[in-house]
């Protein structure tokens, strides 16, 4: 029985080494899926490998989202591929733990995950939305992302200062997340609308069959370019 594992990731972050393989999900108009390329089967079938083939890493669709955290709390698993925002649950705990640099591909590449707030464009109190967005960019509110370790901050001077940086409180090398920010790469479907019926109906179960049943990558891999395709063209 294997009770401990090298790896494991965020779900959306099985892109990241499809990006470090040189390949991507759709081609540079994001018209059309080319998922069967040569080099996306490569980076899939390596990540195969590790979960079914060496079986050293942690299939992150076989447990809760909230396991993750814990699984590498608590020494189950040694490395885990996420964003800057789990490290807000992991200070309140007393295990030491750090950041690094991704492990290269071909190419270094890494996920660039966004979120902020926005206006809806019908409400009824549109000068204090308009404030209170000001407050949540501005730097007193950025200071306080910094701190919860929640977020990058947007703000130039709150990233490079001690507020984010802060040698006192974990991870030590927090510099990390900046560094890799020109490596990044916003990921191709999102968590709404065409993205997420994508992700759902098409991207997982089809993925499922290679992470679960071992089904060979390449055929996972055509059948989810043609499925894509025909959604594509019935919604375009």
């Amino acid at each position: 029985v294997i009770d401990q594992y090298a790896i494991t990731w965020d779900p959306r972050f099985w892109l990241i080494v499809i990006y470090q393989n040189e390949s991507r999900l759709f081609n540079k108009e994001k018209n059309r899926c080319i998922m069967s390329d040569k080099k996306t089967i490569e980076a899939i079938g390596f990540l195969n490998d590790l979960l079914n083939r060496y079986k050293v890493a942690i299939n992150p669709q076989s447990v809760k989202y909230s396991e993750l955290n814990q699984n590498f709390m608590t020494g189950r698993i040694a490395m885990y591929i996420s964003g800057v925002w789990v490290g807000a649950e992991f200070r309140q705990s007393n295990f030491r733990w750090d950041v690094a640099l991704l492990p290269k591909g071909k190419k270094r590449a890494t996920g660039i995950v966004g979120s902020g707030p926005c206006m809806y464009s019908k409400t009824r109190h549109p000068e204090e939305a308009y404030e209170f967005v000001k407050f949540i960019v501005g730097p007193e509110a950025q200071k306080i992302y910094s701190e919860l370790g929640v977020s990058i901050p947007t703000r130039k001077s709150i990233a490079y200062s001690e507020c984010f940086l802060n040698p006192k409180a974990p991870p030590e090398n927090s510099k990390v997340f900046l560094d890799q920010i020109k490596y990044g790469h916003t990921f191709e479907f999102d968590d709404f609308g065409a993205g997420s019926e994508i992700n759902i109906n098409i991207l997982q179960p089809e993925l499922d069959k290679i992470w679960f049943q071992n089904k060979n990558p390449d055929n996972v891999c055509s059948v989810i370019e043609n499925r894509v395709n025909e959604f594509l063209l019935k919604t375009k």
